[in-house]
């Protein structure tokens, strides 16, 4: 997801519309692995401004992650969107450290944009995905899943920590 901006750089106000389809690779990300069932799209903008190129997009994917509950795969539509502002590397002071920028910096006339498409989807993901809202997940002592069939365990669970004061009422 590259974007040839030589013909923005000379013309402050200038725009540049652009839309790309692109198949994105599985990634692992906070434990779990991502998988993009279908091409990410994304339309939008680059803009010439004072300081850089303003880059604005609409992104659109389609995911597939475990249930948290029940381990059963789920899909999620995800549609969000970017605002970037990319800044020649000549422009930036050397001993400015990439922390203290608000942008990000670029060489050359080629913008590559699939950083902020990466994370613009992650950080909309739900904290916690889940199949259904009434998923009743598996059985922490057999591994049965809930949602099928019922499994003949103890559904009283008891802090390990706790376990000598359950006897202690009974004396």
């Amino acid at each position: 997801m590259q974007l040839e901006i030589s013909s923005l750089k000379e013309n402050k106000g200038k725009s540049l519309d652009f839309r790309f389809e692109e198949d994105f690779p599985s990634l692992n990300f906070g434990g779990r692995t991502i998988a993009f069932d279908k091409p990410v799209i994304v339309d939008g903008s680059a803009t010439n401004v004072e300081s850089g190129i303003l880059v604005k997009c609409r992104i659109k994917a389609g995911i597939v992650a475990d249930c948290d509950r029940c381990l059963r795969p789920v899909n999620i539509g995800v549609e969000t969107t970017a605002v970037e502002e990319f800044v020649e590397a000549k422009s930036v002071p050397a001993d400015e450290e990439d922390e203290d920028r608000d942008c990000r910096v670029f060489k050359g006339s080629v913008i590559d944009i699939k950083c902020i498409v990466y994370e613009s989807i992650l950080l909309n993901l739900p904290m916690k995905i889940i199949c259904a809202p009434d998923c009743r997940g598996i059985c922490s002592s057999c591994g049965t899943d809930l949602n099928l069939e019922e499994c003949g365990c103890s559904r009283q669970d008891v802090d390990p920590r706790m376990e000598k004061l359950k006897d202690w009422f009974k004396e």
